[in-house]
């Protein structure tokens, strides 16, 4: 991760040229302007890029309980936005997910959040354990949910629900990983529902 004022010029070898520019001073020039355009989006306040990894990490709200994520993006940073792009995370129960996210004016007192992502195989066990905060994680069905994902909120986190949209073409499909425990133990659990699990 690295960050820079926008104020003061990136390029810190205009202060302590290298070896071979002080023989050139001309040349000097030319580089220090090359490297003050480095990123055209640092016009006022500060810019931090980098890249970031998560390891077993979790979130937990009203609304999702998320654990065990492995994943990793591009962190983007500036007062007005802040950005994650080439992001990538892998669910515990399997499938993945990758995309981008945008806060819009995320300093402020109403930002604009939007989300645009495709899923991959995500098992509707998974989902359900994952928004469903009641405890019903598997409806006995063995189906995975695959295509592009868009959501979009505004306000802070506790207004969330007032203003979330969801926009979705997901393809179901077989979820060859199946459940743990045998046909038996899901009888018993779940009872006719377990009829539609494709048990293979």
């Amino acid at each position: 991760m690295s960050g820079h004022s926008c104020a003061v010029m990136v390029a810190g070898s205009q202060a302590k040229p290298r070896f071979w520019l002080r023989r050139r001073p001309g040349a000097n020039s030319k580089t220090g302007a090359a490297q003050a355009a480095v990123d055209p989006e640092c016009r006022v306040g500060y810019l931090i890029m980098g890249n970031t990894k998560l390891h077993k990490a979790g979130f937990v709200n009203e609304y999702v309980i998320l654990h065990d994520v492995d994943g990793a993006a591009r962190v983007h940073i500036t007062p007005s936005e802040l950005l994650l792009t080439e992001m990538s995370g892998f669910l515990p129960g399997g499938g993945s997910a990758a995309g981008e996210l945008r806060f819009a004016d995320w300093l402020g007192n109403v930002s604009h959040v939007t989300l645009t992502s495709t899923v991959t195989r995500i098992p509707l066990r998974t989902i359900m354990e994952v928004t469903e905060t009641g405890g019903y994680g598997d409806l006995g069905f063995d189906t995975a949910v695959t295509g592009p994902v868009k959501v979009e909120w505004v306000g802070q986190p506790v207004n969330v629900g007032e203003t979330v949209t969801v926009d979705g073409q997901l393809v179901l499909s077989a979820d060859r990983g199946g459940a743990q425990g045998s046909a038996e133990q899901c009888s018993r659990e779940w009872g006719c529902g377990c009829a539609l699990r494709g048990q293979t």
